[in-house]
């Protein structure tokens, strides 16, 4: 070891007795054959040491321990908020699984009295100038017949792909 790493030593762990015994060995055969570091050494343990050892350790205050219980019980707080996120959203796409099918079922039962209002009085228009293509008509027919199927109920997809298809069905219907 060189002398800066050394004098590192001194004011670092060396002090705090927090080498390894191969490590302190080390800086002791450097210290009996070093000069300078020796008077750097016994310049730390007077100046340094000596008189941080003569401190009396206080206990904190009341008020600090507080504010440390009240960080630590906010952490708390907010990890038990993320552990209950999940539980959550599984409990909203529960929901929505159940009121899927009424909400499909409501679209068809418009789409089906538009078109009987269409059917039996063709001059009223189903929306302003709405200029749905008998195409689009029966995609959307096909798409409220996938809705309600099986029962009423959906099958395997999840909710995102329910929402992009009640996304498409609306810009349909907008066209």
């Amino acid at each position: 070891m060189n002398c800066d790493q050394i004098k590192e030593l001194l004011l670092t762990d060396y002090l705090d007795q927090n080498l390894s015994d191969e490590q302190t060995q080390a800086v002791d055969r450097h210290l009996n054959a070093c000069p300078a570091c020796r008077e750097f050494a016994a310049s730390v343990e007077t100046y340094v040491s000596a008189p941080l050892e003569s401190l009396e350790r206080g206990a904190p205050s009341e008020a600090v321990w507080q504010k440390i219980r009240t960080e630590i019980e906010s952490e708390q707080a907010v990890e038990a908020d993320v552990e209950t996120a999940p539980s959550m959203l599984e409990s909203w796409k529960a929901l929505l699984k159940r009121i899927r099918p009424v909400y499909a079922g409501l679209a068809l039962v418009a789409i089906l009295t538009l078109s009987m209002v269409r059917l039996y009085n063709p001059s009223v228009p189903v929306a302003p100038d709405a200029g749905i293509s008998p195409d689009d008509q029966a995609r959307q027919i096909e798409f409220m017949t996938y809705l309600t199927s099986e029962n009423g109920e959906l099958g395997e997809s999840d909710s995102e792909d329910y929402a992009e298809g009640i996304e498409e069905y609306f810009l349909l219907s907008m066209r």
